[in-house]
């Protein structure tokens, strides 16, 4: 699939929050889907990378997409 393909899909499926590459002690975490999607361009897909979003926002705006995933059966 495509980038936007990918992006598309990565919508529908659950995500996590990961560490930064800095670890457990940074501020930030990462967003991405529970299993790794790749674009046909070989981009690996990531919703919000490291450095953009604390912990605590990361984890509510993950548990509010996976539950949605559920409600709206996407």
């Amino acid at each position: 699939m495509n980038y936007q393909e990918a992006m598309q899909h990565a919508l529908k499926v659950d995500w996590k929050v990961s560490l930064c590459h800095e670890g457990k002690e940074c501020w930030c975490r990462v967003i991405e889907p529970k299993e790794k999607i790749i674009s046909s361009e070989d981009e690996e897909i990531y919703i919000v990378g490291s450095g953009s979003i604390s912990k605590e926002h990361a984890e509510h705006i993950v548990n509010v997409h996976n539950c949605s995933l559920k409600t709206l059966d996407l």
